[in-house]
């Protein structure tokens, strides 16, 4: 079934319709795909964003990635990873056709010679740094006093305004329940990770988990590879779907406090 939604629609109404006997997410509207279907690549457990369990994706990133290339008539391939840089390098090697790229502040990524990005972000979502312990006790309310303490992070995040750590304070992890895992078993004081997901921390674990310093916002944009594409068909997509994200106002208003999209 065609979805012609915008993508306040898709997240309101909370249910998308694709193939669950492929890793199809979005099929194109008429007709049959005149190139093969895209490839992007997505983290298979990061809800509330997207998770790939029992040949099935969900998730809210997920509910936009089908919304937008099904208005652009493309048909799409979700590929799961559980390393977020791998997907990354992947694109680059042309190994991978999209990609989702996170970073602080709503700025374009430069082209280069592998890769070219969407000027317009997709989705925004709340950083901060979280502990078990009560923040105050703890004497932290600014980024500069987590350097006397363990922190964990996901493998891959802009890091660039945060403090230098020395030796083995800061602990790189490829999955969010990694971090989570670190955070219980006090091997780490603190975690950097966003509210949406310490959220679902708090209702899966009924951790009590505190928000010592608020890092910002992270912003994501898409990336096509022109190795994979062509420059060609890279430029194309990437002006398309700009299009599209500056026609859904919707989109840049963020996805907090939305719940999870299954995709069925």
């Amino acid at each position: 079934m065609a979805i012609r939604r915008g993508i306040h629609d898709l997240l309101m109404l909370g249910l998308l319709t694709a193939s669950s006997s492929l890793l199809l997410c979005a099929q194109p509207s008429m007709g049959e795909p005149q190139t093969r279907a895209l490839r992007l690549g997505s983290m298979q457990d990061s809800l509330p964003w997207s998770k790939y369990e029992n040949e099935q994706w969900q998730g809210l990133s997920i509910a936009i990635y089908a919304a937008i290339f099904d208005n652009l008539d493309e048909a799409l391939t979700i590929v799961p990873f559980n390393n977020y840089p791998r997907i990354f390098s992947e694109l680059a090697a042309g190994n991978l056709d999209i990609s989702a790229n996170f970073r602080i502040g709503d700025k374009p990524l430069r082209t280069n010679d592998s890769m070219v990005c969407t000027d317009q972000s997709f989705s925004s979502s709340s950083w901060g740094a979280y502990t078990l312990k009560d923040p105050k006790r703890l004497q932290v309310n600014q980024p500069a006093h987590l350097s006397r303490y363990k922190v964990a992070v996901i493998r891959g995040l802009d890091i660039s305004h945060l403090p230098k750590f020395e030796g083995e304070q800061l602990t790189q992890l490829s999955e969010p329940n990694q971090l989570l895992q670190m955070l219980l078993s006090e091997r780490v004081d603190f975690v950097i990770i966003p509210q949406e997901i310490t959220d679902t921390w708090k209702t899966d674990y009924r951790a009590e988990i505190h928000e010592a310093v608020h890092l910002g916002e992270y912003f994501a944009h898409l990336c096509f590879s022109k190795r994979s594409l062509g420059e060609e068909r890279a430029m194309d997509l990437k002006q398309r779907v700009d299009l599209y994200l500056k026609s859904q106002r919707a989109l840049r208003v963020g996805i907090k406090g939305k719940a999870p999209v299954t995709v069925e």
